[in-house]
């Protein structure tokens, strides 16, 4: 069954990705980035990838972020996650968070990194590259306003 079938099905049955219209924009989530006494390092407007084909594609499509947006994906559980810069036109930062909402590791990429970046999250959240430096975001942070 080709790809393409494939989608149209799912989509029929509703396991397809949950698109917004003009008339309903795409779930969002603020994000706030905490250190270990509670001090905000910074928030983000971020669109939520939870269903597979939102988390395959993530900002591949996306051209780029402005200075507080990002996308968080939002996985059912903790667990071992690995992402690529797949069609990426931007450098980001990936930041992996545990199931506790601490952060866990964070990667730097450029749009022609190769490599896979990987790491133990619930969720993974990509902003720009440089936000994380500029906010001085690092692993043993957490962060708030995560999606369940």
């Amino acid at each position: 069954m080709g790809l393409a079938v494939l989608l149209l099905l799912l989509a029929a049955v509703g396991g397809g990705p949950q698109v917004g219209t003009d008339s309903e924009p795409p779930d969002r989530a603020t994000l706030t980035f905490v250190d270990e006494t509670g001090t905000e390092l910074g928030t983000v407007d971020a669109t939520i990838a939870a269903g597979f084909f939102e988390r395959y594609t993530g900002l591949s499509e996306t051209d780029r972020l402005g200075p507080d947006a990002g996308m968080v994906f939002v996985y059912p559980e903790a667990g071992e996650r690995t992402f690529v810069m797949r069609n990426m036109s931007f450098p980001i930062d990936m930041i992996f968070v545990g199931a506790d909402g601490e952060i866990t590791a964070v990667h730097h990429a450029a749009p022609e990194d190769d490599r896979e970046f990987s790491g133990q999250a619930r969720w993974v959240i990509e902003v720009n590259r440089g936000y994380t430096d500029a906010h001085e975001i690092d692993v043993g942070d957490s962060v708030r306003g995560l999606p369940r």
